[in-house]
């Protein structure tokens, strides 16, 4: 679906001031900003204006959780970039699967409802806050496991989970969902009574696949921390479009 002209007006203006104001609050790089704007902009246009605030909440999610304890985690080395900030390699990483889905939703519309669109959509916006705020928060926690042994490693290490961060992980996909769902209706979409729980179950299912791949493809070197983002996201998009379409 194509956004309505005064939709897109506004969100173009609203992607530009609030990258802006990323960029001047050090969340993101200068590239991280252009990148933002980008994305924005292109689900403000393809999607429509629950679509863009849905993800600007998880940047300000994000951008919470990234100063939470910062200090303390500068400390231990495992921070974004020098003091949080994140750059356009993370934005797209996080934010790609969302622009394409906003993509799909309008070309291939005839292939399914909007409400399944908006489904997939906002897992995955569940699933890239759900991770972001496992690794953020989760850091912090000191008996973190491997997933795929369950035996303690140090924090920060490629796979590991704790469980602060699984709450958090699920704590953050279940948020999304509600905001998501607020959003939509808010501004017309109808929703199935099941939109909440399938969306924050498939984000949790999204940062545990992220945690799956850096125990065994990333912690081998055979993928990146953004492809490893990335890819989990794409999986449970691709879960949620079998179930829903």
């Amino acid at each position: 679906m194509l956004a309505s002209l005064p939709e897109g007006i506004i969100s173009i203006i609203l992607s530009l001031l609030l990258s802006y104001a990323a960029y001047r609050q050090k969340m993101l790089t200068l590239a991280g900003s252009v990148a933002a704007f980008t994305v924005s902009s292109l689900i403000g246009l393809l999607g429509n204006l629950s679509w863009l605030l849905l993800i600007l909440t998880f940047v300000a999610a994000a951008f919470v959780t990234t100063r939470f304890r910062i200090l303390e985690k500068a400390r231990m080395g495992l921070q974004e970039g020098r003091k949080g900030e994140r750059g356009s390699l993370n934005v797209v990483g996080n934010s790609l699967p969302a622009v394409f889905i906003a993509l799909l939703s309008t070309v291939l519309a005839s292939h399914g409802s909007q409400a399944d669109y908006a489904i997939i959509y906002t897992v995955a916006i569940g699933a890239a806050t759900a991770d972001t705020l496992a690794s953020e928060i989760g850091v912090i926690d000191r008996h973190p496991r491997l997933i795929t042994t369950m035996r303690p490693v140090p924090p920060g290490t490629d796979g590991g989970i704790s469980a602060l961060g699984t709450a958090a992980s699920f704590g953050g996909a279940l948020f999304i969902s509600v905001v998501g769902y607020v959003l939509m209706v808010l501004l017309g979409q109808p929703l199935p009574a099941y939109f909440i729980p399938l969306t924050a179950v498939l984000g949790l299912l999204g940062s545990l696949t992220d945690s799956l791949l850096g125990a065994t493809l990333e912690r081998n070197g055979l993928i990146g921390k953004q492809t490893n983002n990335l890819a989990s996201i794409v999986v449970a998009c691709l879960i949620a479009g079998a179930l829903v379409i």
